[in-house]
């Protein structure tokens, strides 16, 4: 609920018999608060931590590279975007304060961004993470900054994929990322439930 937040789902830590915010286990904790290191549905790959441009902070605010195991740092990169420093094991569930995000202004910056091609709502988002304006300058190389930027701004917020559906490349990275059983035209679709099919008839 910041001056930056348009829409967030809240959810209130406390007791399991209370609104807490269980989503915040399976996808944005994994720090040494739980000893997940890593865990969780909402992995951090190399190929994202290298996505991010030298001296952007936002790297590091979202990601860690690894852990402290006694004497040993071990590297294992987990999302700390989230992280709630007041948020407790009660019941084998972890009590969070998190909010889910749905959308924020950075987020409609750069949907402006996409919508016109116009890199000056681009240049906001990166003047805001410190970053100098893009250097793109044709109307693909702009396109592509902008794909890219949302990549690292909005990074493990649930807007990935269907970005890359939405920009026709998801068969493309899915697959050079090692997702071959991936395929064109299928899986861009959410299955429909069965129950769905049997109310339908089949």
């Amino acid at each position: 609920n910041t001056k930056e937040s348009i829409f967030e789902i809240q959810c209130l830590g406390g007791t399991s018999a209370n609104p807490y915010s269980k989503y915040y286990q399976g996808f944005f904790p994994n720090t040494n608060i739980f000893s997940f290191y890593g865990g969780g549905m909402n992995q951090v790959t190399d190929d994202l931590w290298n996505e991010y441009e030298t001296g952007d902070a936002r790297r590091d605010l979202s990601i860690s590279p690894g852990y402290q195991n006694g004497t040993t740092f071990v590297s294992q990169k987990y999302p700390k975007k989230w992280n709630d420093p007041t948020a407790v094991i009660l019941g084998g569930t972890a009590i969070a304060n998190n909010n889910f995000m749905i959308y924020r202004y950075a987020d409609l910056l750069l949907m402006l961004a996409e919508a016109t091609s116009d890199a000056n709502y681009l240049n906001l988002v990166r003047a805001r993470a410190g970053l100098p304006g893009t250097s793109a300058v044709s109307q693909a190389d702009v396109r592509t900054a902008i794909w890219n930027e949302r990549r690292v701004e909005l990074a493990m917020e649930h807007d990935r994929f269907w970005d890359l559906v939405r920009q026709g490349r998801a068969a493309q990275v899915m697959i050079a990322s090692g997702k071959m059983n991936f395929v064109a035209g299928k899986n861009e679709l959410l299955p429909i439930p069965s129950s769905e099919i049997a109310v339908d008839g089949g």
